[in-house]
């Protein structure tokens, strides 16, 4: 994941999400992963990321998220908000 055009990352998942990684500058980013239609897909935030919540299985649901990026690690600064 890299946010050179912006501080919002959305994701639709449509399967299972085994890795992923993140680089951007130090600051907040705010995450939205979607779950499709179908739902019931995993997504494995990037190592570097402490206390990401576990997203929502639910078809159609989503979960946010806000983070601080220290340029290392991605700290959580909200709880994970789960919407159905």
């Amino acid at each position: 994941m890299s946010f050179s055009n912006g501080q919002i990352f959305e994701i639709t998942l449509v399967g299972n999400v085994t890795s992923s990684s993140f680089t951007g500058s130090t600051g907040y980013y705010a995450f939205v992963v979607f779950q499709d239609g179908v739902g019931n897909h995993t997504f494995a935030w990037p190592a570097t990321f402490v206390n990401a919540a576990t997203v929502s299985p639910t078809a159609s649901g989503s979960l946010t998220q806000v983070f601080l990026w220290d340029g290392t690690k991605g700290y959580a600064i909200t709880p994970g908000m789960v919407f159905p």
